[in-house]
């Protein structure tokens, strides 16, 4: 059994005190070798957590041990036949919701954070003992208790390492929502105590978008649940875990009392609650045979993120319409929005979706300014890939399966009877079940960067899809993607378009147009005015250096946007945008 003690007497700060007791040395063999995690479950990037650890000591019956550094995440111990006792002090100061945050009001931490392996006993009990902190502090996690106060301090367990690492842990004076779904208990830890927002607005959509999920999977694999929530003045993202997931969010994403319905910015974040608990059936427990019990020292790859966060991520608002959340005419709105960021992402045209989840590591967690030209998004187009696969499911056998068919088999034949599903598995399975042949549709979808006919799939749904000139995005029209802010200044320069040709580069700021001075707010406008066949002279500051460039444009060089509309309400629309009961 290994225990880890957590103490905070070094919260100003910002470091945790850990002190990990190995008693039982029996499967460790020839001293003890200790290493730190280097990536966290469902974020595919090396973050090398060992750089925030400092003060290692190790002792046996109060008496030194020596140990020494084996590379940058692993240390040895000399050997020892006494209980073991290493000590080590952890800076947390990042909010992510994959990291850690420790000050003198509050704690949150993500397991990969904090916890050291133990090579030979990360199949051993792990406990966790927290102690007291301040007066009307509480601790929130999913670890099962052993012996807690009724603040939740004291002593918790985990079967495993790979479960200790899968509860997150949240100390402080927090607000908290709480709810059952399907008569399991869930809450919501907000954690920011001052914010004042909609709490049974919140509350209300969140249990639809749950239930939604549970009618979608026609099962209930948790006993409990809690949604971790830190809010913050710019911040959005998530990850998931076993019985959690910890979620970041804006303060004008929260509901007011003054939140309309629709308000874009809410139903962003309800898409992300959706998303996240999708994953308590997508990722957490259906997932790559690559991902059971994954070597956290390195890199683990795989081509198939485009399921498990693809699907997922056409799942996610398609959830809140058929849980009565959104309506019809916003889904497609968002629907809509969703091929005009595929459409602009001109690296969909250099690099798979298969080539996209195995490049997670080093391309899709690590962009810089070129990367809209040479990585395609997981996400994004296997949320796309996912909606034509199901569409074209549904047509070709009249409405008699659907994409969810092939879920839920997948959810039986690699989960309830066996861990993991291997590669190339999917796919085979998507043929048995709907008795389909999908092999062309996968090599095109997923191993080549080929686009699908969209327009011919949504079609047959009563979905027109039209592509034009749209004046309101001019810049984007002409391949620029510009940084917030007063100033005119470029982030991104897409390939094959007129500001690519003209020699424009990431950076650059634009002064004038054609001699008027150009600030953000007009620039759309300003562009929009540049007739095609016709060159417009662009001045612009690079590096220090002020510059002319001849913009020209013709009418087959800009970038298109797409339109949806629903013409039509028709029998397979009815089937694929049906309300749950």
């Amino acid at each position: 059994m290994i225990l880890f003690d957590l103490n905070f007497t070094l919260a100003n700060s910002n470091y945790l005190q850990c002190d990990c007791y190995i008693d039982d040395l029996s499967t460790c063999g020839n001293g003890i070798t200790f290493r730190f995690p280097t990536w966290v479950p469902g974020s595919y990037l090396i973050r090398d957590f060992s750089r925030f650890i400092s003060g290692i000591s190790v002792e046996s019956n109060g008496q030194p041990l020596n140990f020494s550094q084996e590379d940058k995440t692993t240390w040895s111990i000399e050997p020892c036949n006494n209980p073991v006792k290493i000590s080590y002090k952890i800076y947390l100061f990042d909010t992510s919701p994959r990291s850690g945050y420790l000050d003198e009001a509050r704690l949150f931490f993500d397991g990969c954070r904090v916890f050291i392996q133990v090579d030979n006993m990360l199949e051993a009990e792990h406990q966790l003992s927290i102690c007291a902190w301040k007066e009307d502090d509480k601790v929130y996690t999913t670890m099962l208790q052993k012996t807690v106060d009724n603040s939740g301090f004291g002593l918790y367990t985990a079967k495993n390492y790979w479960d200790l690492i899968e509860h997150p842990f949240a100390v402080g004076d927090f607000q908290c929502i709480e709810f059952k779904v399907n008569k399991v208990p869930h809450s919501c830890v907000i954690m920011d105590a001052d914010i004042a927002f909609d709490q049974d607005r919140l509350r209300n959509d969140v249990v639809k978008a749950c239930e939604g999920q549970v009618k979608f999977w026609k099962s209930m694999p948790i006993d409990r649940y809690i949604f971790f929530l830190g809010v913050e003045p710019q911040g959005y993202g998530g990850i998931e875990h076993t019985y959690s997931s910890s979620l970041l969010c804006s303060y004008n994403q929260l509901p007011y009392r003054t939140t309309k319905k629709e308000n874009k910015e809410y139903i962003s974040l309800l898409g992300l609650f959706s998303h996240e608990y999708l994953h308590v059936w997508n990722v957490k427990r259906l997932r790559p045979e690559v991902f059971v019990k994954p070597d956290l020292s390195g890199p683990v790859y795989t081509e198939q993120l485009w399921i498990f966060e693809g699907i997922t991520s056409y799942y996610d608002d398609l959830n809140l319409m058929r849980a009565g959340i959104i309506e019809k005419k916003k889904y497609l709105e968002l629907l809509e929005n969703n091929f005009n960021r595929l459409l602009i992402n001109y690296g969909r045209c250099e690099q798979s979706l298969a080539e996209s989840s195995f490049d997670a590591w080093t391309k899709f967690y690590q962009p810089g300014e070129n990367s809209v030209n040479a990585i395609t998004s997981y996400y994004l187009k296997g949320s796309i890939v996912a909606l034509m696969l199901d569409l074209k499911i549904i047509s070709e056998t009249q409405g008699k399966y659907s994409l969810q068919d092939v879920m839920l088999s997948a959810w039986q034949k690699y989960y309830v009877e066996r861990d993991g599903l291997p590669e190339a598995a999917f796919e085979e399975l998507a043929d048995q079940v709907t008795g389909l042949d999908l092999k062309n549709f996968f090599n095109t979808m997923i191993r080549s960067t080929q686009d699908l006919d969209y327009k011919y799939e949504l079609e047959k749904f009563g979905i027109e899809f039209n592509i034009a000139k749209d004046n309101k995005k001019a810049a984007e029209y002409l391949g620029v993607v510009l940084k917030p802010g007063p100033e005119v200044i470029i982030k991104n320069i897409i390939n094959s378009s007129p500001a690519r040709d003209s020699g424009l580069c990431p950076n650059d700021e634009i002064i004038s147009v054609n001699g008027y001075r150009a600030k953000n707010k007009t620039i759309n406008t300003m562009l929009a005015n540049i007739a095609d066949d016709s060159n417009a002279e662009l001045l612009i500051a690079r590096q220090g250096k002020v510059i002319k460039k001849d913009l020209s444009v013709m009418p087959s060089s800009g970038l298109k946007r797409c339109k949806l509309k629903n013409i039509e309400e028709n029998k397979l629309q009815n089937t694929w945008l049906k309300v749950y009961g």
